[in-house]
């Protein structure tokens, strides 16, 4: 029995290393044939801090759509995620939560320190701002933006601070304003440091890019790299059904008040109400259920950011950029009103967005890699 067990086995192992064995080499004779030159990626390894893996929206979805392709490029990439967090800290307490979150990584510290490049994003980096490692932070956004651009409702119009009424006598909000803003001052004060102190910063826009110089960056030590859009929206080849025009929001909307104000919120309703006989579309994320199925309710092309990407939309070409409700209800109406040029703005809208795709923003990232990587050299 026991002969037989060893034969067997030993049969299983060798099959094994066989087919292993000639799966390489058909590889490598692929690889010929094709004539397939070095992938320009090759040798360079990236470690990426995320947040969760269960998130698959935001930042980390980005992250995740520039792994795919950086991958294909040859770029060796590992991602890497915090475990430990301080449970139950009180409200004023979450922003330095937050941060220690991410210094939990040091767990990880050996496996890390063996990439050439360590990106995070905003404050997420801090853990080895202390290690002779390349960094590079990620800003799709600061929060000192966040904290300059949100008023307080009082300093709202009367027409917007009915509407925040509204959603606090609905329990959709729990107040007017949130209970502290220190947390956010931690992490502004945070990303601050980071921002400062690694290698280079990518900023997702020039408006971004501002913020990160008025902080104190070097300008020459950011680059604006353009968030990617997922793959999939230029796959679909058909045509779009014709039907009448809508209004669609099509965004993320957040959950607590600041969030929610910093989004537009108010100003998303004030639009929906000036047109009630148009037909509107809201497909958002947010962690405010109650918000969710108000928003079902009350309105089963406009959406107004506080940071508004001008480097990505040319007013009056493939879209407009509005600054008040009046404006964006004048906005609307004239597109409403005008099909020729609708439909002409959509078309330029869809080219613009080619300059998006995953390919084209995974080369910039490879070639500030690849910047960094030689900066490294010639400093040794």
């Amino acid at each position: 029995m026991n002969i037989n067990a060893r034969t067997k086995h030993g049969l299983t192992r060798r099959a094994y290393k066989k087919t292993k064995s000639f799966i390489r080499g058909w590889r490598r004779l692929s690889n010929r044939k094709s004539g397939n030159k070095p992938k320009p990626g090759n040798g360079i390894k990236i470690a990426m801090i995320h947040n969760e893996k269960r998130i698959s929206t935001g930042a980390h979805h980005i992250n995740q759509i520039m792994a795919a392709a950086l991958k294909d490029r040859g770029t060796r990439v590992r991602n890497f995620y915090p475990r430990w967090q301080l449970a139950d800290a009180p409200t004023h307490m979450r922003g330095l939560a937050n941060i220690l979150f991410f210094h939990s990584l040091l767990e990880h510290k050996d496996d890390i320190m063996r990439y050439h490049i360590i990106q995070g994003t905003t404050y997420t980096p801090l853990p080895f701002l202390s290690f002779k490692t390349p960094l590079v932070s990620h800003f799709g956004s600061t929060t000192v933006g966040f904290l300059q651009s949100v008023p307080k409702t009082s300093m709202l119009l009367s027409e917007e601070q009915l509407i925040w009424q509204e959603l606090r006598d609905l329990s959709i909000i729990s107040g007017l304003e949130i209970e502290t803003f220190r947390p956010l001052r931690d992490i502004a004060d945070m990303e601050k440091l980071v921002a400062t102190r690694v290698t280079r910063c990518i900023a997702a826009s020039e408006h971004v890019k501002e913020e990160l110089i008025d902080m104190g960056v070097l300008p020459e030590r950011i680059r604006v790299i353009h968030n990617a859009i997922e793959d999939y929206w230029f796959e679909k080849k058909e045509l779009p059904v014709v039907s009448e025009p809508h209004i669609v929001f099509l965004g993320r909307l957040g959950g607590d008040v600041f969030t929610l104000k910093l989004k537009g919120l108010d100003r998303l309703i004030g639009l929906y109400r000036s047109f009630p006989n148009i037909p509107k579309t809201t497909i958002c994320m947010t962690t405010n259920k109650k918000l969710k199925e108000w928003l079902k309710v009350a309105f089963p092309i406009h959406h107004m950011y506080v940071n508004m990407r001008k480097d990505i939309i040319l007013n009056g070409e493939n879209g407009f950029l509005v600054s008040s409700n009046e404006e964006a209800r004048e906005r609307a109406k004239e597109l409403l009103s005008n099909p020729d040029k609708r439909i002409a703005m959509a078309e330029a809208a869809r080219k613009t967005s080619t300059k998006f795709r995953s390919n084209v923003i995974a080369d910039k990232l490879l070639k500030l890699y690849q910047e960094i990587k030689t900066e490294i050299v010639v400093d040794k």
